[in-house]
């Protein structure tokens, strides 16, 4: 619910969208792939204790891009009444 600057107050149900998804392919490159230093894509993972080696590419499970993150003290002209977290 907010309240406007006249004082009346409109509720808005909160929704998300996903504008992509890990493995989705866009504009030639694989979203949330895992690479190495060099920008290259990880194709297996190290040896575990038994010798099993995992097979990739592999994908983020956590999409970073689609976070929504409090930054401190950050403000936006115009816009008053934002909870601090």
């Amino acid at each position: 619910m907010v309240t406007l600057a006249d004082g009346s107050k409109a509720t808005y149900p909160l929704t998300f969208q996903p504008l992509q998804r890990s493995g989705d392919y866009i504009a030639g490159w694989y979203y949330g792939l895992v690479v190495d230093k060099n920008g290259a894509p990880i194709l297996k993972s190290p040896p575990d204790g038994k010798g099993n080696v995992a097979r990739g590419p592999f994908f983020s499970a956590g999409a970073d891009g689609m976070s929504m993150l409090a930054i401190p003290g950050a403000t936006v002209d115009g816009v008053k009444g934002i909870r601090s977290f």
